[in-house]
């Protein structure tokens, strides 16, 4: 057996040359797909091809210096596998390199590709299929086309396989054509380097040997060496291959400015990124194996958070919820983090753990607390500014209607009229200040609240304005008591109808206000319409503005609708208007019960 394995004849080793030089070139190529290039499937299906190309060309060397047709066919025997893989490896690697999603990947692809191989093989390794090698002047053996059956389905399937796999690439290198560069050369460049061996095996060992009955050129296997140059050019120039998220995945996870840390179901650490370590200064002998738990404040956890249940096994009930905590680290200090969680899954889709994104956001939070220490401050010198404000003017008020009274001098009399007017005009403005800083700083004080009650009452008080008695008001309302700031609500409607009334068109003789109250989900659905004067559409993007009149003689302090829309954001309500210049304006406001910020997005139609 020995004996006839290394039976060779060197007489030929010019030819064995030709095959040799493309066999170590491949073998090059082999190592360098598996030692340098990222691994991937493609890469590792390329590598595949590439090393069954290696071995049909070391048969065709050693086939090349075999001394008897008994060597050539043992060799044949023992290296087959090579050969017969050659095909549907090349297949696959098409697949996979040209991203047919729905077959690369599939069970009953790979059966058919690679089942056949197997069988092929057996039959090839027990010569079952015969070989039929004849001597030759040029090539020293050849092989002819199979007789039998199984020879000739086998050659059939391979040379099919064979040209499959250049109609992917090739219909994949025309789909690139209106690429970007770089894709488009990939693709060509590769399919370039098949088409040479294809198109001399085609002719050279099929077309021509039946065709005018010559000799048979065996270069196919030497020739193959272009493709697997030009393909891994292709993967590797153009960076096919360099970009794999699977391959890269710990390099990013450890690099990326956002601390990661994955549990077990139990809640119990097996990983942390290096960025964790870093900005907590925690060890990893002091977390791996230890609860998440334990990184926590437990009043943190009990006040702020729902991403850690009692019952951490829970599947996945509370992922996907960030929370802002404290963690613990080890010189003492407290750090603050916005926390999420995610579901982590194994390869059969079940939950076997969790995964826990930590953002840094202790030096926001500083700031955010200066912020609001300086907001607070601010309102409160409002507040007060306000209050002090107000007595100085209402004595003012009050000398001025004690003057109008008494003075019959009508010039004077005129100039104390200005005056009262002007300082009314400030009275309002401080009252609204003073109701925007309550806005800002007050708590909010839930409490059922009667709302057809409530704007019956507000009626009451405003007979005095001048427009009043020329409005027909309606209140059109279901039976809707819910629980809501009774303050901030009294301020919204207030304002809505005041200006309503105000702004109510002099020229029409039927100058109406409805206010239309209708039960939501989980909350109440407030519309306030008028068929006054309208505001024109280049102004409305403005009027919740701070200060913003729509005209010199508007009516009020500026004021009135900022406040309306800060109240309402303070109820985590929504608010939005229509209006049409010449035929009137449509408040339409969201109010959720208690405040519930999660109903926001609740249609408001009215």
């Amino acid at each position: 057996m020995k004996e006839l394995l290394l039976n060779f004849d060197f007489q030929y080793w010019k030819i064995a040359l030709f095959y040799f030089i493309p066999a170590v070139v491949n073998l090059g190529l082999f190592i360098y797909s598996f030692v340098f290039l990222p691994r991937s499937h493609t890469q590792v299906t390329f590598a595949q091809f590439v090393f069954c190309v290696l071995i049909w060309q070391v048969s065709d060397t050693v086939t090349r210096l075999s001394a008897s047709v008994d060597t050539v066919k043992l060799w044949f025997q023992i290296l087959s596998f090579g050969i017969i893989f050659i095909t549907p490896a090349g297949v696959h690697f098409a697949l996979m390199f040209t991203n047919h999603n729905r077959w690369k990947k599939s069970v009953n692809l790979l059966g058919i590709l690679y089942l056949p191989a197997i069988f092929f093989t057996v039959l090839s390794a027990a010569g079952i299929i015969p070989t039929d090698c004849v001597p030759s002047a040029l090539w020293r053996w050849t092989y002819n086309l199979p007789k039998d059956i199984l020879g000739m389905v086998m050659v059939a399937w391979m040379s099919f396989l064979m040209y499959l796999m250049f109609f992917i690439l090739l219909s994949n290198a025309w789909k690139k054509r209106k690429s970007v560069r770089e894709e488009k050369r990939q693709a060509f460049l590769i399919v370039s380097g098949l088409a040479l061996p294809i198109l001399q095996a085609t002719a050279t060992q099929l077309v021509f040997p039946l065709a005018m009955n010559t000799e048979p050129a065996p270069i196919a296997s030497a020739l193959m060496v272009f493709f697997s140059v030009s393909a891994i050019i292709g993967l590797s120039k153009f960076n096919l291959l360099l970009f794999s998220p699977k391959y890269a995945w710990a390099d990013i996870v450890a690099t990326m400015n956002q601390g990661i840390v994955i549990t077990d179901i139990k809640g119990t650490i097996h990983y942390a990124n290096k960025y964790f370590y870093e900005i907590t200064g925690i060890l990893e002998t002091d977390l791996i194996g230890k609860k998440v738990t334990g990184l926590f404040f437990e009043d943190e956890i009990r006040k702020n958070c729902s991403i850690l249940p009692s019952q951490l096994n829970t599947a996945g009930a509370y992922c996907g919820k960030r929370c802002d905590l404290q963690i613990r680290i080890p010189d003492g200090e407290r750090m603050i983090f916005s926390v999420g969680c995610s579901p982590y899954f194994n390869k059969t889709g079940n939950i076997i753990g969790r995964v826990f994104i930590f953002s840094d956001i202790t030096h926001r939070k500083i700031l955010e607390e200066k912020l609001r220490g300086k907001i607070y401050d601010l309102n409160m010198f409002v507040y007060r500014a306000s209050h002090d404000l107000r007595s100085p003017v209402s004595s003012v008020m009050g000398l001025c209607n004690l003057a109008m009274a008494e003075i019959k001098d009508e010039p004077a009399s005129g100039y104390f009229e200005k005056i009262n007017r002007t300082i009314t005009r400030m009275d309002e403005i401080i009252r609204d200040l003073a109701h925007l800083a309550k806005i800002t700083q007050a708590k909010l004080k839930f409490e059922r609240v009667d709302i057809a009650g409530e704007i019956n009452k507000i009626l009451e008080n405003l007979w005095h304005l001048e427009r009043f008695s020329a409005t027909r008001i309606e209140i059109i309302s279901e039976p809707v008591e819910f629980a809501t700031d009774k303050t901030l609500l009294i301020l919204i409607l207030q304002n809505l109808i005041v200006n309503a009334i105000n702004y109510g068109d002099p020229e029409k003789p039927g100058s109406f206000v409805t206010v239309r109250i209708d039960r939501a989900a989980r909350g109440v659905k407030i519309g306030v319409e008028d068929n006054g004067v309208g505001i024109p559409a280049e102004i409305q993007p403005k009027i919740f503005d701070m200060f913003f009149r729509a005209n010199e003689s508007s009516k009020g302090s500026g004021l009135g609708l900022f406040i309306v829309k800060n109240a309402v954001e303070k109820l985590n309500g929504k608010i939005s208007l229509k209006s049409k210049e010449g035929e009137g304006t449509v408040f339409a406001i969201f109010i959720p019960a208690e405040g519930i910020p999660d109903i926001l997005s609740t249609a408001m139609s009215f």
